[in-house]
């Protein structure tokens, strides 16, 4: 007889644990009032200019129905301890007039994140504010800087120095235009006297094979 109440006692036991783990999360339906005889704490914050609130599991979800002059009614969602469910409710936004830190530059010099300046390179920013989400997005584009030549992806690697001129210990590095540098093509020895003393341009003097 006791190993037969025993038996039972444990599975009463187990059911009852079983029912009680399906009870913590249940779908949750919300009701216009709160429970008689229990504070029911308001688990989220709203910005509007009316607002209802709807009660979950003994917590109040609160939710726009309208909105102050210049801002906007979103969607969102809160999740309640022991639902199921995400619950939905309407905030306030005001609209994004900025982005934050979404500036475009020009080319210049290419300053690494960490400060080290490559100076064979150049980068341009083309920055992109989505106003719908606040969000900015930023195009990278590297070349090779004035006096080099080549192609980057990276602004680390790709860019070589335009070669040397000159005689008698004495060279002059040879310039190139940022743009206009894609291959040694590019390089050139700019019209006038080198600092040998040995040569005298009367024009740019291009770079050939």
């Amino acid at each position: 007889m006791k190993k037969i109440l025993f038996s039972f006692f444990l599975v009463w036991a187990c059911l009852n644990t079983h029912s009680g783990f399906a009870a913590e999360f249940v779908r949750c339906i919300g009701t216009a009032d709160c429970a008689v005889g229990i504070q029911c704490p308001i688990i989220n914050l709203v910005g509007c200019g009316s607002f209802t609130t709807q009660y979950y599991n003994n917590m109040g979800v609160s939710s726009c129905t309208t909105c102050p002059s210049g801002f906007n009614r979103v969607s969102k969602s809160i999740t309640v301890p022991g639902c199921s469910n995400a619950i939905t409710y309407y905030d306030c936004e005001q609209p994004c007039i900025e982005c934050p830190d979404c500036e475009s530059e020009d080319w210049k010099t290419y300053v690494t994140p960490s400060g080290v300046i490559r100076i064979a390179y150049q980068r341009k920013v083309t920055a992109t504010c989505n106003y719908a989400t606040c969000v900015c997005s930023k195009k990278y584009q590297y070349r090779c800087n004035d006096g080099y030549y080549g192609r980057s992806i990276n602004g680390l690697t790709g860019c070589s120095r335009c070669p040397a001129n000159g005689s008698n210990g004495l060279l002059t590095w040879g310039s190139s235009v940022a743009g206009n540098n894609l291959s040694i093509a590019g390089c050139f020895v700019a019209s006038g006297g080198d600092e040998s003393g040995d040569y005298m341009y009367s024009q740019d003097c291009y770079y050939k094979r």
